[in-house]
Parts: C-alpha cells; structure tokens; sequence
C-alpha cells in the first residue's frame, strides 16, 4: 500500500466553525473548495513570520577619507 502515510490534506486553511464537541470546520484558501470537519487536535496553528517582527533599515555610506 504505497502512499498509506502521505497526509491526505495540504494547507494553509481558514477555520470556519469551531464545534462544542472539539470538531474543527476547516476550507482552503480558494473559496470554491468544500469544507471539512477535523479534530482540533490536528489543527496547528499558523503563525506569519512577517507579522511577528519589525525590520528596520539603515542605510551606510562610506566614510570620507581625509587628508592629513
């Protein structure tokens, strides 16, 4: 049975419904694709690299050389 531990599901996906019973309803990014319902312990979390830091850029120039 090749292929029997490839996951079945690729994300990123939006989380649609939370559920009481800890179900977790989940669509893709394209808004034509079907949801489904998942357990919310095999749901991780995505976090945006770029949100979580600020970079700031300065820029250098070359010191003047003097003559002494």
């Amino acid at each position: 049975m090749p292929g029997k531990l490839k996951t079945k599901w690729i994300g990123p996906f939006t989380i649609v419904v939370l559920r009481a019973n800890g179900a977790v309803e989940l669509q893709g990014r394209d808004s034509n694709s079907k949801s489904f319902l998942v357990n919310s312990h095999r749901v991780k979390l995505l976090r945006n690299s770029s949100e979580l830091c600020v970079v700031e850029e300065i820029s250098l120039r070359m010191p003047a050389l003097s003559s002494i």
